[in-house]
């Protein structure tokens, strides 16, 4: 669990103690930075082990030598030769650096998915029927299309063997994909992976959350406008929300969605709560074209749960129109 916000190994390495914004006359009184592991989720000293390595690595380095003087990509091909220090010391650390990470793209009406590692040197191969990827898998060369629902599976490969784990992502086919987006409230800093996109991208979050697949809001209203760009005949509308009441994530206290031609002449519906998990839904059977979801916050968080009496948060994944 990554609780603030998921920090990437690549994000740990960019990382300068000395802000830009800072008086040059006032740099010589930083002396150094600190990392951080908060452990209130972490039971056993191997999961404190897996959260901070190889991210202390990454410090070490930026902090010794110096943000700038080293790429990225030299320092992962030299850490890769130090994991063995690791496993020989019997260190439990992340293999996340072997990652594959995607980025979507809409172009003439398709979505497309594009894979990338930090190594690329090596071959990433896939399949989309949720089959595991093998050396004789299709090699990633072009943008893969989201054209039917899709279980995407990718690995990383280098001269023939596996490295790292399998990137496996269920992406769903609907009215909405690619489908621009505007947001009247923006999402917090921490949560706003992908941007308003997300809430688009086929992608419903997974359990356990993780930062990166969701938008969340603190003490703002949801409000999120869709132009499918043509008028459609709206079946159903399913919106995927978090709750971790652990972590103050807390369900919406209602959702309401407006479907008209244009945001002026919109109807207005509310989705009710789904037998599946954390999911509103309702059946429209409208023709409209612009879409508007209204997810409406609690206004604090409930007496008996964590952060009582303070502004919850609400967390949103995907938003499905059939």
């Amino acid at each position: 669990m990554a609780i603030g916000g998921y920090t990437t190994l690549k994000k740990v390495y960019s990382y300068n103690p000395i802000p830009s914004s800072l008086d040059k006359q006032y740099e010589k009184y930083i002396m150094g930075a600190q990392g951080n592991v908060w452990t209130e989720y972490m039971e056993t000293p191997e999961h404190v082990m897996y959260m901070a390595l190889p991210r202390l690595c990454a410090l070490s380095e930026v902090l010794w030598s110096g943000p700038g003087t080293s790429s990225y990509h030299d320092f992962t091909n030299r850490l890769v030769p130090h994991f063995n220090l690791l496993e020989s010391l019997g260190f439990n650390y992340s293999k996340a650096l072997f990652n594959i990470y995607t980025m979507n793209f809409t172009a003439d009406g398709v979505s497309s998915v594009y894979l990338e590692s930090d190594f690329p040197d090596y071959e990433i191969r896939y399949t989309t029927d949720g089959t595991e990827p093998t050396k004789a898998s299709s090699s990633f060369k072009k943008l893969i299309p989201i054209n039917s629902d899709m279980t995407l599976k990718a690995r990383l490969f280098k001269d023939g063997k596996t490295l790292g784990n399998t990137f496996s992502k269920m992406y769903n086919y609907h009215l909405a994909l690619g489908k621009k987006v505007k947001l009247v409230y923006p999402p917090s800093e921490s949560y706003n992976t992908g941007g308003a996109q997300t809430l688009v991208n086929g992608i419903v979050g997974s359990l356990p959350w993780s930062g990166n697949e969701w938008l969340g809001w603190q003490g703002d209203t949801l409000e999120a406008i869709i132009d499918l760009g043509v008028t459609e005949k709206i079946h159903n509308i399913k919106i995927s929300f978090l709750e971790a009441k652990e972590s103050w994530i807390h369900l919406p206290k209602k959702v309401l969605v407006y479907l008209g031609t244009d945001e002026k002449n919109a109807k207005p519906f509310e989705l009710s709560r789904s037998k599946e998990d954390f999911i509103f839904e309702g059946k429209l059977n409208q023709y409209g074209r612009v879409l508007k979801i209204k997810a409406i916050p609690f206004q604090t968080i409930p007496k008996g749960n964590a952060g009582a009496g303070n502004e919850p948060w609400l967390f949103c994944s995907e938003i499905i129109v059939e």
